[in-house]
């Protein structure tokens, strides 16, 4: 599978000039310039190497822990926690988990019940122990 490292270190350099980052908050979902990453790590899509992704925790008004979300059926795996998001089935990636900062966010999409968010972070710390 051909990775294209070369224009998203371009794309990198612009949204590292960004001056400012939209506001966001914990158990929100926004499209974030995720990148292109190294073997099974979760890449970004398109132009601006982006994909859904759920904030967890945030520490400032800078940065945050993202986990990224995918399409793909993953039913009964430990590593996922499935949502329905806008009638569409959506897997949160739990193993992908990545501190991340405010300029990467590009567009918000919706927000997540906190009982959920709270059942995610419940599901992740019991994949950690």
């Amino acid at each position: 599978m051909f990775k294209d490292f070369i224009n998203w270190i371009q794309y990198k350099v612009f949204l590292n000039a960004k001056s400012s980052s939209p506001k966001f908050k914990e158990g929100e979902i926004w499209w974030v310039s995720f990148g292109v990453n190294i073997g099974s790590e979760t890449d970004g899509k398109n132009e601006k190497f982006n994909r859904p992704v759920l904030i967890l925790k945030k520490f400032n008004r800078n940065q945050f822990y993202g986990l990224p979300l995918t399409s793909k059926e993953k039913v009964n795996n430990e590593f996922y926690y499935e949502l329905n998001i806008k009638d569409k089935k959506s897997y949160v990636c739990l193993t992908q988990l990545r501190a991340l900062d405010a300029k990467r966010l590009q567009d918000y999409y919706t927000k997540i019940k906190q009982s959920t968010l709270e059942q995610i972070k419940r599901k992740f710390i019991k994949l950690i122990e």
